[in-house]
């Protein structure tokens, strides 16, 4: 649904539409069993369309009514607004504002996995309040974790990869949906330059961190790694096979360092130097980037004959 010319009447006539809408998935949500679990997927789409056909300014206006009819509506099951409304506000601005940008398609899933992430938290400490239930002890039961050693340690990444399966799912059902009824998302062909340097420093941090707060540490590993995943996807897209020759050496010097380095470590610390691999691949990505520019820029020109 394109919103042809964004006047004030017609923002506000579109965002009070799509209010609706999510005043009647709340309703669906609060009747029928089950149908949460397909709108914890879908139900970003709809704020992910206001995010990106109206003005960004008037976006806590259609945040501030929808949280509040949708409290109204389900007063009597107010676990909907909380855990289904609220949570799809957030996510679906943060898939439209980057959609809106043009960012390329691992950009999107990073951010939002990340405040996915943080919206899971937010969810569990309610669970814990509200309910009484203790969710990552429950969690642990299920997965069979609660004997482990250091399962608190890697909780923070084993939510992480709940939250960014969950956005890849949301984002395969809404993009194709943005594409018919707001814009023709067209992300950019390549990372920013700038999204590899702050992997590179990612990378840099993420073993020193680890000896204060190793369960942070795993955590950050999820987006680094799918950082170095693209780079890699992008060699072989432009058919840079000296790189990725590079690249397969420096994997294979990496795996010796770390068989060396394993024992001199805590093992909880020692597992992150599989960090120098993804090192070595976002540098080799950086050169890349780079070397073309600085030989064009500086390259000698042949003089005349005198």
């Amino acid at each position: 649904m394109i919103m042809k010319r964004a006047t004030p009447i017609n923002t506000i006539t579109y965002m009070a539409l799509m209010a609706a809408l999510n005043i009647l998935f709340a309703l669906l949500a609060s009747f029928v069993p089950l149908a949460g679990l397909f709108l914890v997927i879908a139900l970003p789409l709809t704020s992910a369309l206001v995010a990106i056909n109206c003005d960004i300014r008037y976006y806590p206006i259609y945040f501030v009514a929808t949280l509040g009819l949708s409290l109204l509506v389900t007063m009597q099951q107010i676990e909907t607004t909380i855990f289904y409304i609220f949570p799809s506000l957030i996510l679906g601005l943060a898939f439209g504002w980057l959609i809106k940008i043009k960012g390329h398609d691992i950009l999107i899933l990073i951010i939002t996995s990340i405040v996915q992430l943080a919206l899971l938290y937010v969810t569990i400490w309610l669970i814990n309040g509200l309910f009484q239930i203790d969710f990552l002890n429950s969690l642990k039961l299920v997965l069979h974790l609660d004997a482990e050693l250091h399962i608190n340690t890697i909780m923070p990444a084993i939510l992480y990869v709940i939250s960014l399966a969950q956005t890849t799912l949301t984002y395969i059902v809404i993009s194709p949906e943005i594409n018919k009824m707001a814009i023709k998302h067209q992300p950019n062909a390549f990372l920013n330059i700038y999204v590899y340097l702050a992997a590179l420093l990612l990378s840099l941090i993420i073993v020193p961190l680890g000896l204060w707060i190793p369960s942070i540490s795993y955590m950050l590993l999820g987006p680094l790694f799918m950082v170095t995943g693209t780079s890699l996807y992008e060699f072989i897209q432009q058919q840079k096979f000296k790189p990725l020759i590079i690249a397969s050496g420096w994997l294979i010097i990496t795996t010796f360092l770390v068989a060396i380095l394993f024992p001199l470590l805590d093992p909880v610390v020692s597992i992150l130097l599989v960090t120098m691999f993804p090192f070595g691949v976002i540098i080799l990505r950086i050169i890349d980037f780079y070397l073309p520019k600085f030989i064009t820029r500086y390259k000698m020109k042949p003089r005349g004959r005198q």
